[in-house]
């Protein structure tokens, strides 16, 4: 058998086009967005003290959440449960003295839990 000059590239076609559906399929499952939950949340603030803001470490830990998606959350569970500014909490981030919030955060969100825990119970 003969083999063509085309041959060659035919396959380095295929497995190109593999490569990118397979690439495509990954990005479609990691755009799909889902809700964070208040355990969620409890473990980033938990996560967030252990590992000193290493947000890939994070992210390890929480199932489907990149590290952008998990810095962002944090910087919105701080905010929303203890009224900071953005940019406090940014500052703070970069001074690494975030665990400060991030610990008072974290007893905020336990209440709320446990008062959840309670109302679904009466």
């Amino acid at each position: 058998m003969q083999r063509t000059l085309v041959e060659p590239f035919t396959t380095i076609f295929k497995q190109v086009f593999i490569h990118c559906n397979f690439f495509n399929y990954f990005f479609f499952l990691n755009s799909i967005r889902k809700a964070w939950s208040l355990d969620e949340d409890l473990m980033l603030l938990e996560e967030s003290l252990k590992n000193q803001n290493k947000w890939s470490e994070i992210a390890k830990k929480l199932i489907g959440r990149t590290q952008h998606a998990v810095k962002n959350r944090f910087i919105c569970v701080l905010g929303r449960s203890l009224q900071l500014s953005k940019e406090k909490i940014r500052d703070s981030i970069k001074k690494k003295e975030a665990w400060k919030w991030a610990l008072a955060s974290l007893e905020v969100l336990k209440c709320e839990k446990k008062e959840a825990t309670t109302k679904n119970f009466q």
